[in-house]
This record gives C-alpha cells, sequence and structure tokens, in this order.
C-alpha cells in the first residue's frame, strides 16, 4: 500500500515535467502546495510504521517528491516584491485608465465576435491570452498604437495592446521556458 501512494504522489510530481500540453499533465503543477503537505504528513507516517527493508524505498521517493514541491511552492511563495501600490482613490481619481485583461480561448474561432465585444468596450489597455498567429492576425483591426506581442500555439500566448506609449517591455519566462509573461511600462 505504501508504494501505490507513494508512486501516486511521485506521479503527480513528474507530470508537469512532460512536454505535453494536456490538462491532464499541467493539472497536478496546481497541486503542489497540496501535494507537498500530503508528502510531508505521509512522509512521517512512513518513518513511524517503518518495519523492514522495503520500507526505505518509498522514503526516498518521498524526499525526492518533497524536494521537488517545496522547490516549486518556494518560488512561488518566497517573491515577495509588491507589484501594485496600495490603491488611494485620492490620488487616482483624475488620472485613471481602463484596462480589460481577455482570454480569448486559443480554440475558439468566432473572432469577429470577440473583435466586436472589444471594440465595444475599448479599454485603454488590453491584454489577451491563449493568443496564436491566427488570433494575432484577427486582432490588427483594433484600434491600439502600441503593443507586445508574443503569439503561441501551446495555449500560453499573449498581447499586450496599449493607447499610451509603452515606455520598455520585457517577455520573462518564470513559470517555464515556453509560458510568457510580459513585463511593461507605459507613459500615461
Amino acid at each position: 500500500m505504501k508504494i501505490i501512494f507513494t508512486a501516486f504522489l511521485f506521479i503527480l510530481t513528474i507530470l508537469p515535467f512532460s512536454k505535453n500540453r494536456s490538462w491532464v499533465f499541467r493539472m497536478p503543477l496546481y497541486l503542489s502546495l497540496q501535494v507537498l503537505v500530503i508528502s510531508l504528513i505521509y512522509l512521517v507516517y512512513c518513518i513511524i510504521t517503518l518495519s523492514d527493508y522495503y520500507d526505505w524505498l518509498p522514503l526516498v521517493v518521498l524526499l525526492y517528491v518533497l524536494t521537488i514541491q517545496l522547490k516549486r511552492v518556494l518560488g512561488f511563495a518566497l517573491d515577495f516584491r509588491r507589484q501594485v501600490p496600495d490603491y488611494d482613490p485620492l490620488k487616482f481619481s483624475s488620472n485613471t485608465f481602463s484596462l480589460i485583461s481577455y482570454n480569448v480561448y486559443q480554440d475558439n474561432e468566432k473572432y469577429d465576435e470577440v473583435v466586436s465585444y472589444l471594440k465595444s468596450v475599448n479599454s485603454d489597455i488590453l491584454l489577451l491570452m491563449e493568443v496564436d498567429d491566427a488570433w494575432a492576425q484577427k486582432i490588427k483591426t483594433l484600434d491600439y498604437s502600441y503593443g507586445v506581442n508574443v503569439p503561441l500555439d501551446n495555449t500560453y500566448g499573449m498581447i499586450l495592446l496599449s493607447k499610451y506609449p509603452i515606455i520598455k517591455s520585457e517577455i520573462l519566462y518564470r513559470v517555464e521556458k515556453d509560458v510568457p509573461s510580459i513585463v511593461a511600462d507605459t507613459n500615461w
């Protein structure tokens, strides 16, 4: 029984390393904290119930699982930099802009409906997610003077559009080597 449960935790840990982009392989990545806690509790249980030579194998595998999961969780938990200052309505009441983030859903082929909606919203800054080359072509009719384009066919493509000048921008790959993040400064 110990080996089966340990194997289950091990599989949940290694599935995200796969190049396959199916949700089955990606979903365990979002369970890292839960798998970490369960693995830690199970490690304590395995140590307490250690009885023969074969009980050492689950311990070694659990230590590997804990190492990987701890690295994943701490990678997000220790980034305490403040991204956005506290909101002060008195300070920002006259200097506002509108921003919309919109997941186009890469397999969605209702290009005209989405473009029509985005035109009606007419936000100052627009972040589109799950953008591939087909979506990048279709949104060219939107009225934005500035942009950062990272269209990808892996459902992680992004496009940032702005009516205000983008002073500088950077495309970072913090999560994985094919999952972009856009950092941009704009002059509004």
